[in-house]
């Protein structure tokens, strides 16, 4: 509990204090923490590393507006003395929890750098470290410009390169006329459920593969998706799920098709089960790899005995990826033009195409009494599994508007912070509902009227699924949900979202209108078939194919 006590400016018992107490006076906060940091940096014997960790979570808990007020004096009393200090692995926790703090683009520079040039670190730690970097972005689209991009895809040619002079220096590309052209190698980097977007993705590309393109299909989960091997201390780290239940399963079911598939340990990249991996490929000589994704090492060093084509699970994003081909869901930007000059990739590497997907199906029909809705008025719905972080305080005041207007807002996905927020907001508490994650995602839409997008980069599965069902979308210019939804469907910022929820809301004949037009939109997303097809074709006309 807080007690809200005063602590006279004494920075050995504030210190000691918080720790015990969490006394909530924000300038004692900071003091005591910078100073434990510069304590742990000169490698004092006071504060452990469970200690730093229980004051980093500690201030983390406090508001965005009080992180973002002391961002940059932590940054000047903190990052210097850490980069100054020799503390092995505990710099990069340290560090992390820095840059989760300040969210400072310099910061991450840094940091990038140091994981790079840091001889200390293993490929398997650097690795380790990649994936953390790359939620980080996932999370914190802002900060993630083109430098941060250049130097993270800087960070995976390192290890690319680190793990190919170990594993793939004695193979060679597998020539056209000899490959079997009846199979095809599907790589993944992590097999959930079909609520699972890469998962979905994935097994619908299988299907077409197998049904339109007669070509046998074996899968392989390769387990690099945030993975705890090479783990090195980082300020709340992420794992990614792993369902140990499919280790002993050889087949992955779809549908009524069943597709041959090995998952690998929870442990990877290794190199002896690269090495045993590429063994297979070249005994068995598929036609090509197919890789859903980006940022796996062993498809990438696969991908010097067979082609490779990549599909971005992030369609408005690039894929990591130093397979011969990938598609991208979205026109070559100049970007694009100079990261293919610099891994001297011909123009034919990226292919054009317009992402589709590929849904669970609806089993159930609700009425809103039933999902616990208002049975009247207009309902606007977010969807997402990580709502906590994408519905931030500029969001938040924009809901807030709509709730002064009479309008409701449903959430449905991961949202532990939203009873947080009711406790402080009552418009929240009045026009807001908290649906948590469904099974059903098609039949819960049926039930709202408009589905809205926040900025974010991700959302492109949701924003498809709205439109299938009819129900128009609103969705910030930005990511893949701004992608597939296109324009008519995108606004600028959140100003202009509310001013257009407004009139889904108020403006019957429009909303006829857009619904019309979301149907529409639809067909074109769910046409995988022609669309995954195209891009077979137009791979298999390349030389470098």
């Amino acid at each position: 509990m807080f007690t809200g006590l005063k602590i006279p400016r004494d920075y050995e018992r504030t210190t000691e204090d918080i720790m015990e107490e969490k006394v909530l006076d924000e300038e004692l906060i900071v003091d005591a923490l910078t100073l434990m940091i510069r304590e742990y940096s000169k490698k004092s014997d006071k504060w452990s590393i469970d200690d730093l960790n229980s004051m980093f979570e500690f201030y983390m808990e406090q508001s965005d507006y009080y992180r973002q007020k002391h961002a940059d004096y932590l940054i000047k009393e903190c990052a210097e003395c850490v980069q100054r200090s020799d503390l092995g692995e505990d710099y990069y926790f340290i560090m992390s929890f820095l840059l989760r703090a300040t969210k400072n683009r310099k910061l991450y520079n840094i940091l990038i750098k140091r994981t790079i040039t840091d001889e200390t670190l293993e490929k398997e730690n650097k690795f380790f470290l990649y994936y953390q970097f790359i939620r980080f972005n996932f999370l914190n689209s802002e900060i993630a410009d083109c430098t941060i991009k250049n130097l993270l895809d800087d960070l995976y040619s390192h290890i690319y390169d680190a793990y190919y002079k170990e594993v793939a220096e004695s193979y060679e590309i597998i020539p056209k006329e000899e490959r079997n052209k009846d199979l095809v190698i599907v790589f993944i980097s992590q097999v959930l459920g079909l609520n699972h977007g890469p998962t979905k993705t994935l097994l619908e590309r299988c299907k077409i593969l197998k049904e339109e393109l007669n070509k046998n299909v074996y899968i392989i989960n390769s387990a690099e998706c945030a993975s705890v091997y090479g783990a090195v201390s980082f300020f709340r780290s992420e794992r990614a799920n792993y369902c140990v239940g499919l280790n002993n399963e050889d087949y992955l079911t779809y549908g009524d098709d069943k597709y041959a598939f090995l998952q690998c340990p929870n442990e990877m990249p290794q190199v002896t089960i690269i090495r045993q991996i590429l063994d297979v490929i070249k005994e068995e000589k598929p036609y090509f790899i197919l890789t859903i994704g980006g940022n796996s090492i062993v498809s990438d060093i696969c991908s010097n005995v067979v082609p490779t084509l990549t599909i971005s699970t992030v369609p408005s994003e690039r894929a990591v990826t130093r397979g011969q081909f990938q598609a991208i869901g979205r026109k070559v930007s100049e970007e694009d033009i100079l990261w293919m000059k610099k891994h001297d990739y011909s123009k034919e590497h990226i292919i054009e195409s317009l992402f589709t997907s590929a849904f669970k199906k609806q089993t159930h029909r609700y009425t809103r009494e039933q999902l616990g809705l208002p049975s009247k008025g207009f309902i606007a719905v977010f969807v997402g599994a990580r709502l906590d972080f994408e519905i931030d305080e500029e969001c938040i005041k924009m809901i807030s508007k709509l709730n002064s207007a009479g309008i409701y807002v449903a959430f449905m996905g991961n949202f532990k912070r939203y009873y947080e927020i009711v406790k402080t907001n009552k418009l929240f508490e009045k026009y807001t509902i908290n649906l948590g994650l469904q099974e059903d995602v098609l039949a819960v839409n049926e039930c709202c009227d408009l589905y809205v997008n926040p900025k974010r980069v991700g959302g492109g599965t949701s924003v498809a699924e709205a439109l299938f069902k009819g129900v128009p979308v609103v969705t910030i210019d930005f990511g893949d949900g701004a992608l597939g939804a296109g324009k008519e469907f995108v606004v600028s910022d959140y100003d202009e979202m509310y001013e257009k929820i407004i009139k889904y809301a108020s403006d019957n004949e429009f909303y006829e209108i857009m619904s019309k037009k979301a149907r529409e939109r639809a067909k074109c997303l769910t046409d995988s078939k022609s669309q995954f097809v195209k891009i077979v074709e137009t791979m298999e006309k390349s030389e470098r194919f």
